[in-house]
Order: C-alpha cells, then structure tokens, then sequence
C-alpha cells in the first residue's frame, strides 16, 4: 500500500509540470500507481472471498489499453482518464456488492 502511495504522489508531481506529451516516467508512475492498487486489492479479496472481483480486472485490462496509449497524451489528460478508470471500478463495486447483499 505505501508503494502505491509513492507512485501516486510521485505521479502527482509529474503530472502538474509543463509539457505536451507524456514520457515514461510520467506514465509508469501515473498508471503504476492505480495498477499496483488494483491489483493489491484484487488478491487481497480473493484471499477472503474465494473468487475475483470483475470490476477490478476489467479497471486492470483498461489501464494497461490506457498505458498503451498514454505517451501521445498530455500528462494531465493521462492522469484525467486514469481517475475516471478508478471512478469508474468503485461505482461498478459499489453496485455489485449492493446488489449481492440483497440477495
């Protein structure tokens, strides 16, 4: 978890310096750090509930297209769509452990 929290930080820095492309360095810490997250967190729940969260590997697949693409973005619109995957993983999680509660 603390390493996650260097890459975001250090993301963070990179991210708000002038500049028109993204280079490696801004990518590898600006998806780096929402990946090791996902990726904690996906084993982390499937040591205790016995199965893989969906919302998770999907939020994993879509970084890795992003990182595909991320040296033809700006650092700021890297670091945009990276929050909007994260977003995107917690309102999906959200739903689906409301809707298996109800159950």
């Amino acid at each position: 978890m603390q390493v996650t929290l260097l890459f975001l930080a250090v993301g963070w820095v990179w991210v708000h310096t002038p500049g028109g492309h993204s280079d490696l360095k801004t990518v590898m810490s600006a998806i780096g750090g929402p990946l090791l997250f996902l990726f904690g967190t996906i084993l982390f729940k499937h040591s205790f509930r016995g199965f893989l969260q969906l919302s998770h590997g999907v939020g994993i697949v879509a970084l890795g297209v992003l990182a595909w693409f991320a040296s033809d973005l700006s650092p700021l619109m890297l670091s945009i769509l990276t929050t909007a995957i994260m977003i995107a993983v917690a309102v999906w999680e959200s739903i689906s452990l409301q809707s298996s509660s109800a159950e």
